[in-house]
């Protein structure tokens, strides 16, 4: 297997592909292998774009004010909001 064919595999290759992308590799010119590597990073882009979409679209917080005038939180942040709400709660405590 060529250089161009090793390096090309490596940028998308994990456990779970290596075994295919080799095989690939030995079938296909360096060329063929490039393109398969650059349409697979792009679906990996839109995969990554989508399910940052449906994180940021599940986000919600609901409040409502308790017997004992206490105030109940509830809801779902995405990760990165989450972290500010803690630094948040942890600094003003």
């Amino acid at each position: 297997m060529s250089y161009s064919k090793v390096r090309a595999i490596t940028r998308i290759a994990n456990q779970e592909n290596e075994e295919h992308l080799v095989e690939m590799a030995l079938a296909a010119t360096a060329a063929h292998i490039e393109t398969i590597v650059r349409k697979y990073r792009q679906v990996e882009r839109l995969q990554a774009a989508d399910q940052a979409m449906a994180l940021h679209e599940s986000r919600s917080v609901s409040y409502y004010w308790a017997e004992d005038g206490g105030l109940v939180l509830q809801g779902r942040l995405t990760p990165e909001q989450g972290a500010v709400l803690n630094r948040g709660v942890a600094a003003g405590g």
